[in-house]
């Protein structure tokens, strides 16, 4: 996976050098333009550079997926890109939770279209880049077994101190600094969520939570869920339906040791993948929690009627085979 790991990390040093720009005024952004440079880069670095099996992408904002040695016998696999998460905060100077993150796997069921596609993809790799401080998280499957790997210091304050790719599996250092970090009951949830939906957010989810103690903030995206690996966060929530994009954190938090459920409490060994002229199909709901500290947050929250709220919004939670079976290509 080095040629991915190479894209990522030179995808977001591109990145930071544009925003750069744009703080000391030698250049005017916008989002669009952050994304799609980030995307332009990605993908040239990945058609000179990969040379595995047929690999098909969905991006964040992209309205066909893109694909590299297409044609290849061996099988194939499917990847989700967001080129860069968080973006309006990017462009406004605030990069501490922005990250350049993609993930991809074998594909078990796969029909690709003109542009268009529709898999059910088991995840095997995952990689995020954090633009604020270069900090790499990146974990592979391999032999029945998630190794999570970095570069850099997750914390912030011990450059010195930071893992190498080289340090091999960081899982049990991980676990260690967990440990110290949350010694006792505090707990910090993050649930995303627009302004349209706060209040049954706040009824099914945050409410039952803070009765239990937990502070619940309102953030997303992957990497709050990676930091649930890291113990800066222990409960993350994509709790509406959102794109598979999002799933590079969730990843790697498991990798961690960390437990991952959809929003029905199922576990989540697939993820659906639909790329239509539509756009990129939500077909991801999560939550990824520490064991050691809180012991099953689907058990606190109201869940039925947040199942029920979301499907009055035309955001219907469904497993995994609904949102595949039930999606047209056209």
């Amino acid at each position: 996976m080095s040629a991915i790991r190479e894209a990522t990390i030179q995808t977001g040093e591109t990145i930071q050098r544009m925003l750069e720009k744009s703080i000391t005024g030698e250049a005017e952004l916008s989002p669009s333009d952050v994304e799609e440079t980030a995307y332009a880069e990605f993908t040239d670095l990945l058609e000179n550079k990969y040379s595995g099996h047929t690999l098909h992408i969905a991006s964040e904002d992209q309205e066909t997926i893109y694909s590299v040695n297409e044609g290849d016998e061996g099988p194939t696999y499917v990847g989700c890109l967001d080129p860069v998460d968080q973006t309006e905060k990017a462009v406004n100077g605030d990069l501490s939770h922005s990250v350049t993150n993609f993930w991809m796997g074998e594909a078990e069921e796969i029909e690709v279209d003109d542009g268009s596609l529709r898999s059910i993809v088991r995840p095997e790799y995952a990689i995020i880049y954090s633009l604020g401080d270069d900090l790499v998280l990146e974990a592979d499957y391999e032999e029945d077994d998630w190794t999570l790997r970095a570069e850099g210091d997750p914390y912030g304050f011990m450059p010195d101190e930071g893992f190498s790719f080289d340090d091999g599996d960081i899982s049990d250092s991980l676990q260690a600094s967990r440990q110290n970090l949350t010694p006792g009951k505090y707990t910090v949830a993050c649930d995303y969520h627009s302004k349209g939906s706060r209040v049954f957010h706040h009824d099914t989810i945050k409410e039952p939570l803070n009765r239990e103690g937990i502070r619940v903030d309102s953030n997303g995206g992957s990497l709050y869920q990676s930091m649930v690996a890291t113990g800066q966060n222990h409960i993350g929530f994509e709790s509406d339906p959102t794109k598979p994009t999002e799933a590079a954190g969730g990843i790697i938090a498991e990798a961690a040791g960390m437990e991952r459920r959809s929003m029905l409490g199922d576990e989540i060994t697939e993820i659906a993948v639909i790329q239509s002229e539509d756009g990129l199909r939500r077909t991801l709901h999560e939550v990824v929690w520490n064991p050691e500290q809180v012991e099953h947050p689907l058990d606190i929250i109201n869940r039925d009627k947040h199942l029920e709220e979301n499907s009055h919004k035309d955001k219907p939670i469904k497993p995994l085979e609904v949102y595949h079976t039930n999606s047209n290509l056209g």
